[in-house]
């Protein structure tokens, strides 16, 4: 591969045509690919232009992610390659791109992204086969760069085409004004259309296909975590017209798309995503697909949200509804420029939506600017204390490009210290070294601050983890719940008292290990290693560390709930807390029995010495029983057999369990 194409030397049917290659590597997965939305839409528009229609040829996407020695194999050499990059693609994008060069000097090479950096030096001076960069819109950018590139050819004058940096022959690097970004985003022409790009991949293709849609663009919020409202022109807000989105559904059921990704900032945030909502809701009535329509909730007009929630949860569309908050801690929030809901207009959301069997989830940041141990566990405390909430995700703070969490006068300001470590796709196939890939592509995490020093992260990562094992997995759930409402038992006091090993160790090993085995992982993180874990037996799928550790709770269930129960009954008695041992006993039972068994439940009726079925049942609502020795059986409703399918038990328990708050097993009690 070590020799030279000349320029325009396609093996094309069209020989007098310039080829045009999108490279868009999504994750495929079982299956499943993203169809790739950029490179579609950059076609879709180009192709308005007779003179590019004329002298261009488009050939085939290069969409999903695959062993560059493969990719290249695949490819004629094209006069232009333009390059879709993000997190999960970006080193892969660079060593095709650096291939291409190699291999054909005079073609032109284009770079666009969140993941390209605006301040573009550097990138060139790392990168020097890369000819364009692109800066927020790329669909007219790219069509005046192509009748461009048709006058001037090999001396790649781009000098007056806004939105772009670009190095010329000479090797000086450019810096072109900002692009004025259209108001009217309808003028773009869509690839979900008959007759359109994706037409002849989706016919040709035996894959599962995902869409990815936009009503709009822009976000008003400029978080310093986040790329999407970063700067005045991505701050404003720019629509598709709903007679477009309706186009687009249309087209998206046609085609029987199962899942679609809404890529706006902030959905349900606008008084006219309701009639966004309506229109997908509708298109799965008439066709049956969509079956499932995610997006991301505005961080603002909690009512609004909720309407707009309501209409997709009652077409059966959506799995939950984020009530994110991030952090709780006023001086982190102002660091990061974050305006959060009042924690009581959250408390009234979450109990409006669980009348309605809404399922919510709520999702924080550790290692935020300004957060210190005790304000992560209040403010962990202010998510669960009391409260209907459905899932909690804890996530660590990645550092993008182009944002300020990754400008270095802002990370010294905060003593902001990063870790990049090899990227692994949670809930994916494990990579395996060498057998599919060759280019490993990172990921970049805050792994200390001034205010969390590397110690104290390490601390709050662990007790991150434990808690949504105890909590939104639902391992302790009723156990805390209990001890917060009969002994004033803060839920991150009992949560941190395991995470921390505070315990007797020797009366629990089996969770004594496994917090053994958090703490190392908290540090090995540190050192740049990935997070991702693999249960062997229960498949190559990758989880979270507190997915992994509930899986192995999970199949010694017996175990972990007898040490469990010595574990709180402990704490209570250090604390000074009367209790009934019996009836923490009771409480315990309760918990175990509606944790999902593998290969089945077994035993599916229980007795009870204490109305604890009845005290759990109700224990959100205002006529709440008080505990009393009373006995009552419980009985499982449908307790699924898994039969020798440990994976299928962790698919379905935690992966489609968690986001649509159904992993416990349904229960009745008399």
């Amino acid at each position: 591969m070590d020799v030279q194409r000349p320029f325009g030397s396609e093996k094309s049917s069209l020989e007098k045509r310039l080829q045009i290659i999108f490279h868009e590597y999504n994750i495929l997965g079982n299956g499943a690919v993203y169809l790739p939305l950029v490179s579609g839409s950059l076609q879709a528009h180009a192709q308005t232009d007779p003179v590019i229609a004329e002298n261009f040829s488009f050939e085939p996407f290069v969409f999903y992610r695959d062993h560059p020695d493969r990719i290249m194999e695949r490819l004629d050499m094209p006069s232009v390659s333009a390059f879709s990059v993000s997190m999960w693609n970006a080193n892969l994008s660079l060593e095709i791109a650096r291939r291409t060069k190699e291999l054909s000097p005079d073609s032109l090479v284009v770079f666009g992204g969140p993941h390209v950096p605006l301040d573009t030096k550097e990138f060139f001076a790392e990168n020097p086969f890369v000819d364009v960069t692109v800066r927020s819109d790329g669909e007219q950018t790219f069509a005046d760069m192509l009748n461009r590139f048709l006058e001037t050819r090999e001396k790649k004058d781009f000098r007056d085409i806004a939105g772009i940096s670009y190095r010329s022959p000479s090797g000086e690097v450019h810096f072109c004004q900002d692009r004025v970004l259209e108001k009217d985003l309808d003028v773009y022409q869509s690839p979900y259309m008959d007759n359109g790009p994706f037409d002849e991949l989706i016919k040709t293709s035996d894959l599962n296909f995902h869409a990815i849609l936009e009503t709009n663009r822009g976000c008003p919020f400029p978080c310093s975590f986040c790329f999407w409202g970063e700067g005045v022109l991505q701050s404003k807000m720019r629509w598709f017209s709903p007679e477009r989105v309706s186009q687009v559904a249309d087209w998206i059921g046609r085609q029987e798309i199962e899942y679609v990704y809404g890529a706006d900032a902030n959905f349900g945030m606008f008084e006219r995503d309701a009639e966004m909502a309506q229109i997908f809701a509708d298109t799965k009535k008439k066709y049956g697909y969509p079956e499932r329509f995610r997006v991301c909730y505005g961080k603002n007009k909690p009512s609004r949200v909720f309407e707009v929630a309501k209409i997709l949860s009652e077409a059966d569309m959506a799995k939950g509804i984020t009530l994110s908050r991030q952090s709780s801690d006023p001086k982190t929030l102002k660091n990061i420029r974050r305006p959060n809901i009042k924690i009581e207009t959250y408390d009234e959301l979450q109990r409006r939506y669980a009348k309605e069997n809404m399922p919510t989830y709520t999702e924080m940041i550790l290692g935020l600017p300004g957060e210190t141990y005790e304000s992560f566990l209040d403010g962990l405390e202010g998510v669960l204390e009391g409260s209907r909430i459905g899932q909690l995700y804890v996530y660590q703070c990645q550092v993008f490009p182009n944002t300020q969490l990754n400008d270095p006068l802002y990370q010294r300001k905060h003593g902001i210290i990063t870790r990049e470590f090899p990227l692994q796709e949670i809930h994916g196939p494990a990579r395996e070294e060498g057998l599919v890939e060759e280019v490993e592509e990172v990921e970049e995490i805050v792994v200390s601050t001034e205010s969390m020093p590397p110690e104290v992260w390490r601390k709050s990562a662990v007790n991150a983890w434990v808690t949504q094992i105890m909590h939104p997995l639902q391992a302790g759930l009723h156990v805390s719940n209990y001890l917060w409402s009969e002994h004033g038992v803060r839920y991150v006091d009992f949560y941190e008292h395991i995470a921390q090993r505070k315990m007797d160790l020797e009366s629990a090993p089996m969770i004594t290990r496994e917090i053994n085995d958090l703490h190392d992982l908290a540090r090995r993180i540190q050192e740049g290693n990935t997070r991702a874990q693999v249960v062997l037996e229960f498949g190559d799928t990758t989880w979270e560390p507190e997915e992994a550790s509930y899986l192995r709770f999970a199949k010694e269930a017996p175990t972990f709930y007898s040490e469990l129960f010595i574990i709180a009954k402990d704490f209570l008695s250090a604390n000074g807390k009367k209790f009934d041992e019996e009836e923490l006993r009771e409480v315990i039972k309760y918990q175990e029995a509606l944790i999902p068994r593998f290969p089945n439940p077994g035993q599916t009726t229980f007795d009870f010495a204490y109305n604890v079925p009845e005290y759990m049942a109700n224990f959100f609502d205002d006529n709440k029983p008080e505990l009393s020795r009373k006995k009552q059986s419980l009985e499982i409703v449908e307790g699924k057999d898994f039969g020798d399918d440990k994976t299928k038990y962790a698919r379905e328990t935690i992966l489609w369990g968690r986001r649509s708050n159904n992993i416990l097993y349904d229960v009745i009690w008399s």
